[in-house]
Parts: C-alpha cells; sequence; structure tokens
C-alpha cells in the first residue's frame, strides 16, 4: 500500500509516566500498516527529552507545540496531518490489546452507517476487585443534558461484550472514518477549539447524529484507561471547562423544543450534578457565566453553519432526524 492504513493521533501533556506503555501497545498492534502522530502541548514534566530520546528510529512523528493549546486543538493538528482512511484518537493513559485496532476497523468496514467506533475501556488502578471494573463501554447524554460513561464503575459482565450501535463513544481510544470527520468539521474545525478540554466528545456526538452517523460500539475490543491518569477534572480550571463545555454543547446542538420539554431533568441534574461543583469552588460561576458569555457568538455562528450545511443536505440528513432521537437518554438507569 501507498500509506497507512491507520493514523494515531495521541495528544500529550505532562503524561510521560504513561508513554512508555501506551507506546508498546500500540506497536504490538496485529494491524500493522498504521503510523504514529504525537502532538506534545509544551509538557514541562520530561516528556519532551523523553520522546525526542525514543523516536530515534524514526517510527514515529512529533510535533512540538510552544504552549498548551489544548487538547481539541492539538488533536486537530494531528488529524490535519494525516491522510489514511481511518484514525484512532488515543489517550495517553490508555493501553489497547493487541487487537483492538483491527477488531474496530473490520466493523465500521461493514456498517457504513457508523463514523466511528469504540471498544470497552477498563479501568487498569482497581486491583483489589475481584473482576475487571469497567471505565466506558460507549457514552450517553442523559434528558439532563450530562454526559455518562456507560457502565462506569460496574464489574465488567458478558452485556458489556456485545456489539451495535450506541449513543456516542469516549474520547480515550476511538476510532474514525476518515469521510465522517470530513463530513462533521465545522469552518474547517473536526474537535471544536473553542472546547480546549472536555465535552468535545459529546459534542461530537451530537453532530455525529444530526448529521445521520452512528456510533458502533465492540465489546471485544479491549483497552485500559487509568482512572483520572491525564485528567485535571479535580483541579478549578478542569472543572470550569467541564461546566462550560456543557452549556456551549447545548447552545451549539439543543434545540428549544427539547430543551423546554426536558426542563424538570436539567433542573434537576443542575443540583444533583452541577451544583456540587459550584459549592466546591464558589468563584467557578462567575468564571463559567462570562466563559459562556464570551465564546456565545463563535459558538452560535458554528451552529448555523452546521444547520445550514443540513438544510443544503450535503450530509447524511435523511438519516439525522431519527439518529439524533438516540443522543438523549431517560436517564442514568441506561447506564
Amino acid at each position: 500500500m501507498s500509506g497507512p492504513t491507520v493514523t494515531i493521533g495521541i495528544v500529550n501533556y505532562n503524561c510521560v509516566r504513561h508513554l512508555e506503555k501506551c507506546f508498546e501497545s500500540v506497536d504490538a498492534q496485529t494491524l500493522r500498516n498504521h503510523e504514529l502522530i504525537i502532538v506534545d502541548n509544551h509538557s514541562t514534566d520530561g516528556s519532551q527529552i523523553w520522546l525526542e530520546d525514543h523516536g530515534s528510529e524514526g517510527w514515529y512523528r512529533l510535533i512540538r507545540n510552544g504552549e498548551n493549546r489544548g487538547y481539541c486543538r492539538a488533536m486537530n493538528q494531528a488529524i490535519a496531518a494525516s491522510d489514511s482512511p481511518w484514525f484512532l484518537a488515543l489517550n495517553p493513559d490508555v493501553t489497547l490489546e493487541t487487537n483492538y485496532l483491527g477488531i474496530l476497523i473490520e466493523a465500521l468496514q461493514k456498517h457504513e452507517r457508523a463514523g466511528y467506533a469504540i471498544g470497552k475501556l477498563l479501568f487498569t488502578n482497581r486491583d483489589a476487585m475481584e473482576r475487571p471494573i469497567v471505565f466506558s463501554a460507549g457514552q450517553l447524554v442523559a434528558r439532563g443534558r450530562w454526559a455518562y460513561n456507560r457502565g462506569i464503575d460496574r464489574h465488567d459482565a458478558p452485556r458489556f461484550g456485545g456489539c451495535g450501535f450506541i449513543p456516542g463513544a469516549n474520547g480515550g481510544a476511538v476510532v474514525y472514518r476518515r469521510e465522517f470527520l470530513r463530513d462533521v468539521a465545522i469552518d474547517g474545525e473536526i474537535l471544536d477549539e473553542d472546547f480546549f478540554m472536555y465535552y468535545d466528545d459529546v459534542d461530537m456526538d451530537w453532530r455525529a447524529a444530526l448529521r445521520g452517523w452512528g456510533c458502533w460500539y465492540e465489546g471485544r475490543a479491549v483497552a485500559y484507561n487509568v482512572s483520572k491518569g491525564t485528567g485535571f477534572l479535580d483541579t478549578p480550571a478542569g472543572e470550569y471547562h467541564l461546566l462550560r463545555n456543557r452549556y456551549l454543547t447545548i447552545l451549539k446542538n439543543d434545540t428549544f423544543g427539547a430543551l423546554l420539554r426536558d426542563a424538570p431533568a436539567i433542573l434537576a441534574t443542575e443540583m444533583r450534578e452541577v451544583w456540587p461543583y459550584y459549592f466546591k469552588h464558589l468563584q467557578l460561576v462567575p468564571q463559567v457565566a462570562r466563559g459562556v458569555w464570551q465564546l456565545a457568538p463563535r459558538i452560535l455562528r458554528k451552529r448555523r453553519l452546521q444547520r445550514d450545511a443540513i438544510r443544503r443536505g450535503d450530509t447524511r440528513a435523511d438519516k439525522c432526524r431519527e439518529a439524533a432521537k438516540n443522543i438523549l437518554r431517560d436517564d442514568q438507569a441506561a447506564l
């Protein structure tokens, strides 16, 4: 073949402690025709030295950013630097079983309506448990507009070993069809760079549904995730992006009728899931409000561009109404 079948993109920011195991799992994939692109967001933990030392054989490409540009912009850099038909977005704290890529790409080849696919992600740091614990068997958004990893913190079970269409995918180890990435891009952006980090995968799920694409789940494809290995969710900065981007996702993709219908669930979610963050860090209230206000014009412009594309018929608009209904779930019991 003239080029790689799969590009694997990894965004690294101060994750040197995870890189070796992640790289080993990439190198061990049974599907061999792949390339690896690393985008380093100006790490300060020794990552850049480690990457230079381990890249001497030229088996991956390294893109160095002079600042932390955020996950979304950096992953867009990796996507733009490649043209292979398949793209795996991989977090550096995730390791893959050897057949992960092969299983997911085979599934995508069989299901043309699937724009992307995800396997079963298990926790790696729950050694005290008798059985593996699920981190994510797909992703869903409850009617309160809060995103959940399907099966999170539950024992692995046969029902997580199946396959089929699901509402969406956690962004930790997801394979995208190149055609899908081109279709969902808005104004040249695949992941929304205004998000910086967090909720970008929820936004992707929503945009996919609006354009008639599905997400495929394969429980036979297994990966392992270090709990909070790369996240900043327990920091005020991480919580700021999580809360702000939830509102931006609603503003960008939701409809007034659906919001009115689900108002009781949304209010309940605000009290149950969101307010505890505000009570813990009161400064988040004005920060989140200011962040949403500042980005609202840009997000609304992207909303208009997306709706215009659907109306023009240059997307899978014939299926988008049916698919969009599958984004929201009644409650967390659907996990």
